[in-house]
C-alpha cells in the first residue's frame, strides 16, 4: 500500500498548484495580469534596490532580497525580514513551543510558517500566497 506523504508536506505542495491555476484561470476568463510593474514604479523599485518579480497569480512586484536570508533567529530584531519556523519541518507546533527560526529571505515569502519572537512560537502556522 502506497505510504500518505505528511499533510503539510501536500499543502508545501498544492498550494503553489493551486495559486498557478487560479492565474491561469483568472487570465483565461478575461481577468488581466499586467506585464510588468509600471515604469515610474520599476526605476523606483530598482533605486531602493530592489528588482521586479512575481507574486500570487502572476502579478508583478518589487522584490527585496534580506542579507541575513537563512540566518538562526529567536525573533525580528535578529532580521531585516521576519524570523520564522518552517513548520513543514515537523509536526504542527503549538504557540509558545521553543524552536529554531530563520529569517526570511525575501520581503514577498509566500508559504506556511510561524513567527518567531523570544525563541519560540508566537503565534499558529499561517499560509502566504
Amino acid at each position: 500500500m502506497a505510504k500518505l506523504a505528511h499533510p503539510r508536506e501536500m499543502k508545501r505542495i498544492l498550494l503553489p498548484m493551486l495559486a498557478l491555476a487560479a492565474g491561469l484561470l483568472s487570465t483565461s476568463c478575461g481577468g488581466h495580469v499586467p506585464a510588468a510593474l509600471p515604469k515610474a514604479e520599476a526605476a523606483s523599485c530598482r533605486a531602493g534596490g530592489g528588482y521586479e518579480s512575481r507574486a500570487a497569480f502572476g502579478y508583478p512586484i518589487c522584490q527585496h532580497d534580506y542579507a541575513d536570508a537563512g540566518k538562526v533567529c529567536s525573533g525580528k530584531s535578529d532580521c531585516q525580514g521576519g524570523c520564522l519556523f518552517d513548520s513543514v519541518q515537523g509536526p504542527a507546533t503549538p504557540v509558545g513551543t521553543a524552536v529554531i527560526g530563520h529569517c526570511q529571505p525575501t520581503a514577498y515569502y509566500p508559504g506556511c510558517y510561524a513567527r518567531v519572537e523570544g525563541g519560540k512560537t508566537s503565534g499558529p502556522e499561517i499560509c502566504f500566497d
